[in-house]
């Protein structure tokens, strides 16, 4: 089974990318299909490099794509200015230039990372992403939002870049850890939640199967929510007005990861958040007690974990979130999003 999307990015530049699912994928000849300049600067980490290294660098060498891999140790830590440095450094040492292209194969770290790379190195050059994780191949590499943490906030540094093409082969899936498989089931409960009950309901309809991790129900989850992801930014690129419904779950979640110092997972902690925002949208009159119930139930059965925290430090990191505004009367507004009812949310100005 292969599916293929065509996401349309024209309203200033033409950003429009390609999307292909499908697994058993031939990564080198799919890439060649592309039109660019045969020279190739793959950013990678540890573990993908140790296990998909001969799958990788023989496709490339069968099809005489000229390339250099570029290794970085996995985890958030990495997702830094001082690697981005060190990155373009080693890639300018190794004769890359402006006519360059680089492959980001690897989990959200690595795409967000080389995306930044990519969007800054020679003032822009191409790149591709190749996700390995359930997390990158529904959510981040998906939208062309990169960028590096700093201290006081995650992905607090950096900019749109959208790539050439994204190529999701879901036979990555098949060594992905189960706290990483579930880390992805995060976003894709979220797309439901936010857009698509129908798709909500087929989650719930197929929890077994996804735990199994059979090959077609998981073609399809990801097609659906690379649509429902595309259909969003295909409306709103920069997040304006209507990409803000992606934050769902994000206000509270990226809270606690800068309170954990970006130890906890990124999809454990929107997993959180989505349980906690939903509350606040009940006691405020939104979602329905049910619904609720429905959405805590289906986050539990791939995040049971209860988050420790001090909820005074936690509100702090909140404070330093980037979609927050200042006014001139010394509020401060944060915008939540909050769910009305599975498939429809709203954003709600907390001050």
């Amino acid at each position: 089974m292969q599916k293929n999307i065509h996401i349309n990015l024209k309203k200033n530049i033409d950003n429009s990318f390609n999307i292909l699912i499908s697994s058993n994928i031939n990564l080198a000849k799919e890439i060649k299909k592309i039109d660019l300049n045969n020279n190739y600067a793959i950013i990678t980490d540890d573990i993908v490099y140790r296990l998909y290294r001969y799958k990788i660098e023989n496709g490339f060498s069968n099809e005489k794509l000229n390339y250099k891999v570029f290794i970085i140790k996995h985890g958030e830590k990495s997702k830094s200015l001082k690697i981005l440095q060190k990155l373009s450094e080693k890639m300018l040492k190794a004769g890359f230039d402006r006519k360059s292209t680089i492959i980001a194969l690897g989990g959200g770290v690595i795409g967000d990372l080389a995306g930044y790379l990519a969007g800054t190195f020679m003032r822009g050059i191409p790149i591709i992403q190749i996700p390995t994780t359930l997390l990158a191949q529904v959510d981040s590499s998906i939208g062309g939002k990169v960028a590096v943490d700093i201290k006081y906030g995650k992905n607090s540094s950096g900019l749109f870049y959208q790539p050439k093409k994204v190529i999701i082969d879901i036979d990555f899936l098949k060594t992905l850890p189960d706290i990483e498989f579930n880390n992805g089931m995060s976003e894709i409960i979220k797309h439901g939640i936010i857009y698509d009950d129908e798709y909500f309901d087929f989650i719930e309809k197929n929890i077994s199967n996804i735990i199994k991790r059979n090959r077609d129900v998981l073609i399809e989850l990801i097609y659906d929510s690379c649509i429902i992801k595309g259909d969003v930014i295909q409306k709103d690129e920069r997040e304006n007005d209507l990409r803000r419904i992606l934050n769902f779950g994000h206000t509270i979640g990226h809270g606690l990861e800068v309170l954990y110092n970006y130890k906890l997972k990124h999809g454990s902690a929107v997993a959180y958040g989505m349980i906690k925002e939903s509350y606040i949208a009940n006691k405020l009159g939104g979602i329905s007690e049910d619904e609720f119930n429905r959405i805590k139930g289906i986050i539990n059965k791939f995040h049971k974990n209860e988050i420790k925290y001090n909820k005074v430090k936690l509100i702090n990191m909140i404070k330093n979130d980037k979609k927050n505004i200042k006014t001139n009367k010394l509020e401060l507004i944060i915008p939540i999003v909050i769910p009305e009812k599975i498939g429809k949310v709203k954003i709600k100005n907390l001050v």
